[in-house]
């Protein structure tokens, strides 16, 4: 739970620099959303976002969803 939080403080931030930055900084929306799911996968305790399996393993075209 704690990481969660942690999470969504990270995605504000990222957030909140995107929009008061400069015209390069709208790039930093992709880290804040990014941290977003992160921090909701850890809140609502949801492994399924990061396309986990029951056994542990991810399939193949699940891992290539969560790469940068």
């Amino acid at each position: 739970m704690k990481f969660g939080f942690l999470f969504l403080l990270l995605a504000l931030a990222m957030a909140v620099a995107a929009v008061r930055g400069g015209p390069w900084a709208w790039l930093l929306f992709y880290p804040a959303f990014s941290f977003g799911v992160v921090s909701a996968a850890y809140v609502f305790s949801a492994p399924g976002v990061f396309g986990k399996r029951f056994d542990g393993k991810r399939s193949k075209l699940k891992t290539l969803h969560v790469l940068p």
